[in-house]
């Protein structure tokens, strides 16, 4: 049950998930995805602060689903209960899982590298070297407007310096971001 803020029920979700602890053979390191730190949102934020720049919070929907896997990561998986588990043969029927799912060990690792390409090949929006979850680009003349992108698994916020660059720069990333990616947007824009 998805609530509203009141406690009533806005809508009934269900997700297909996999059991991500009976998946043999996948490395442990094939199953981290980057995220901000607390710090890393705080300096977003005073700079945000600083700059009066402009905020827009988003949200992929069903992330996890838009996650792009390389051939040697798809996965093999058993029928859930409920669904038929023999075939006319007496053979087990099993899935070929074309995207990856929730649950699925490495799944986020899968997300993060579909996003991140996307944001470096198409959108030209660099990861910071030390933070590669935290996004930014540098737009408008002379390179002096700036745009800020922390990304936390399939929670995002835009910062854009509130200039003609930096506003057009944004709405252009977010209709991009919109095409590729199917994208909610919490708020709208906000200034800082």
């Amino acid at each position: 049950r998805k609530r509203l803020a009141d406690g009533t029920i806005e809508k009934y979700k269900g997700r297909c998930v996999m059991r991500g602890d009976l998946m043999k053979g996948m490395d442990p390191n094939n199953c981290f995805a980057p995220s901000p730190t607390s710090i890393e949102h705080n300096c977003c934020e005073a700079v945000a602060a600083l700059r009066g720049m402009n905020d827009e919070p988003g949200d992929a929907v069903g992330a996890y689903l838009q996650g792009k896997q390389l051939p040697g990561e798809v996965v093999i998986a058993r029928m859930p209960h409920g669904f038929r588990e023999y075939d006319e043969n007496d053979d087990e029927v099993y899935m070929l899982m074309l995207v990856p799912l929730y649950g699925q060990a490495n799944a986020g690792n899968i997300w993060n590298r579909t996003f991140s390409e996307h944001c470096v090949n198409e959108e030209k929006i660099m990861p910071a070297e030390q933070a590669p979850s935290t996004f930014s680009k540098c737009v408008g003349p002379n390179c002096s407007d700036r745009i800020h992108m922390p990304v936390h698994t399939d929670d995002l916020r835009i910062f854009s310096d509130d200039t003609p660059a930096g506003l057009a720069e944004h709405d252009r990333l977010k209709k991009s971001l919109n095409t590729r990616f199917k994208m909610e947007w919490k708020y709208g824009m906000n200034p800082t």
